[in-house]
């Protein structure tokens, strides 16, 4: 049995041909079907989920806070927390000691102080909708 996304990559060179003149197929339906079959093999599940980073240190209230916030968009990444007050996170302590919670998402700084839902959907759905 091939992956999602395996099947995706064979159609692919079918999709060109279909579009053009000369290719298998002129009907516009067979291009729409075709095109959702790709579409589909687009959200693959066997894409690897996102992961988000929160920079932290205990009693942070508003830390707490945003984990409240995150809870309807936890089934779509992988959240960490980084405890910036343990001594392998010095340089994470020396960054962010004011400005925590900090979220990075897949490595790249995403928003600090309380979650953006706004900024949140949009970095969720650019990955999802990103080929691998």
């Amino acid at each position: 049995m091939i992956s999602l996304n395996q099947f995706r990559v064979l159609l692919a060179p079918l999709s060109f041909r279909l579009k053009t003149p000369a290719g298998l197929c002129s009907n516009d339906h067979c291009v729409r079907r075709l095109q959702l079959l790709m579409q589909m093999s687009t959200n693959s599940a066997d894409k690897p989920l996102p992961k988000l980073f929160m920079f932290t240190k205990p009693q942070c209230g508003l830390c707490e806070e945003a984990k409240e916030v995150l809870k309807p968009y936890q089934h779509r990444f992988h959240f960490e927390e980084v405890n910036i007050l343990l001594p392998e996170n010095k340089e994470w302590f020396e960054k962010y000691r004011y400005e925590i919670p900090v979220f990075h998402f897949e490595g790249e700084f995403l928003m600090k102080y309380c979650v953006n839902t706004k900024v949140l959907e949009t970095a969720l759905k650019e990955y999802e909708t990103f080929p691998l």
